[in-house]
């Protein structure tokens, strides 16, 4: 008899193209400074669906669940030993993806547009492509360089912008 009725035991592919950074000290994007800036080679992750416990207005369980929808961008420095992790939220799990102005996903498609094409056309509030795309684009890089920006509204949060692509 299983001691947890609900537990599913799976094997899953971890991503192979990463390296081993247990033991680097792990920054979160929240955790830099506005302007500050971080080198490293880049990874992105596949598109992960998680499940949370839904809260109402008034901070209290409504017993629903919410799915959302994250890849995690890594940017590893060998040698400073440092990881950088950046949550990248999605509305779903699709290779097409529709990201918005101010989100870390937006900030990341402009910022490699802009360095490929810097009198490119005026910016749009709304971007559509293949995730896949992106992910390849990325995981394809050995080394990025980006700058930590901070928006602020009802609350306050960072993206970053790729500033620099190659050493």
């Amino acid at each position: 008899m299983a001691l947890f009725s609900t537990l599913v035991k799976e094997t899953q592919e971890i991503e192979g193209n990463r390296p081993d950074t247990s033991e680097y000290e792990e920054f979160k994007l929240n955790d830099l400074d506005d302007g500050s800036s971080f080198v490293g080679n880049p990874f992105l992750t596949k598109i992960y669906e998680n499940e949370f416990d839904e809260y109402n207005k008034q901070g209290e369980l409504t017993g629903n669940k919410v799915k959302k929808y994250s890849a995690n961008l890594y940017i590893t420095n060998n040698e400073n030993e440092e990881v950088l992790k950046a949550k990248v939220n999605f509305k779903s799990d699709n290779d097409s993806i529709k990201v918005f102005k101010n989100s870390v996903a937006y900030d990341i498609i402009d910022s490699i547009e802009e360095l490929n094409d810097p009198e490119k056309e005026e910016d749009k509030n709304v971007y559509s492509m293949s995730f896949k795309e992106l992910q390849d684009y990325i995981n394809d890089l050995d080394s990025i360089t980006v700058d930590i920006i901070e928006h602020e509204g009802n609350f306050t949060y960072n993206t970053l912008r790729i500033t620099q692509i190659g050493e």
